[in-house]
């Protein structure tokens, strides 16, 4: 407080030679008390400075973005470190080192501009890597990896190709190892491969089969049961048919069936161990 010639509150005058000393010190006495008072009573309205608790609206200077040092946070300071950036879910998880935060409405529980793991519905041109030729794996496969399995890629290239059902083949046809169950026919006037082996790799056969023995050099056919030779027309020079041939010896069994007759030009042997089984009511004759 001011000691001026009159105060304003306590109206204490300086010493001079109209005042008492007495009357100086007394009043001065008084004036130091009323000072303490009014200092105690500012003390009383300002805040310690260790743990200090504020009251109202406390204000400070606010801090510039990312500052990190003891000063003050305002409210001002914290909204300004909200992140800015459009949210993205790119899948990555990384730890990032930003000391921006995200604000509230920025945190999704679903993202709708991504797909969900469990049955995703994708838009637009999805790509994906594509898979090795042959991959047989859960692999998603892609456009590349259909063309590149050798599948047919449009309607005008089915006629290069056979139909499944009812074909038709031009030029020649190789039947490698194939099996079928319905008929074969053919207009060509060309040929018609068999299988051709020895005797000894006939095979057995499921069912009703052909083939051209080497062993004879006959065509031969197979009932269900043997190999028979089939009927082939006398042979001999140019188109002449005069001989009709036959082997020698008999090195399978063989049953001539019921009601059947067998002509041979012998001599005849029947290797040891075969069998010639002539039914009832048959014959077999060597000549």
């Amino acid at each position: 407080m001011p000691i001026n010639d009159v105060t304003a509150t306590q109206g204490f005058q300086k010493p001079n030679a109209a005042n008492l000393l007495i009357e100086d010190v007394v009043r001065l006495r008084a004036a130091l008390d009323a000072l303490d008072t009014e200092i105690n009573a500012l003390e009383q309205s300002r805040a310690p400075l260790a743990n200090p608790t504020f009251t109202g609206t406390p204000a400070a200077p606010t801090a510039g973005v990312n500052t990190n040092t003891p000063q003050l946070a305002t409210t001002a300071f914290v909204v300004g470190q909200a992140g800015t950036a459009t949210p993205q879910a790119d899948g990555t998880a990384a730890v990032g080192t930003s000391l921006r935060f995200a604000r509230q409405d920025h945190v999704h529980p679903t993202d709708t501009t991504r797909a969900p793991l469990a049955s995703p519905t994708f838009t637009g041109t999805p790509a994906a890597p594509t898979a090795g030729v042959d991959t047989n794996t859960p692999q998603l496969a892609t456009t590349a990896f259909v063309v590149g399995q050798g599948y047919l890629k449009a309607a005008a290239a089915a006629g290069t190709y056979a139909p499944l059902a009812s074909p038709t083949f031009t030029g020649n046809v190789t039947l490698q190892g194939a099996s079928y169950s319905s008929s074969i026919s053919s207009t060509a006037t060309g040929w018609l491969g068999l299988p051709s082996g020895s005797t000894a790799q006939r095979g057995s056969p499921a069912g009703p089969s052909l083939r051209f023995n080497t062993s004879f050099s006959q065509f031969e056919g197979f009932n269900g049961t043997d190999w028979t030779p089939l009927g082939q027309g006398a042979a001999g020079g140019g188109g002449d048919q005069i001989f009709q041939e036959n082997g020698q010896v008999v090195t399978q069994n063989y049953t001539i069936a019921n009601g059947k007759n067998a002509v041979s030009a012998g001599p005849i042997t029947v290797n040891a161990g075969v069998t010639v089984t002539i039914s009832a009511g048959s014959t077999w004759v060597i000549v």
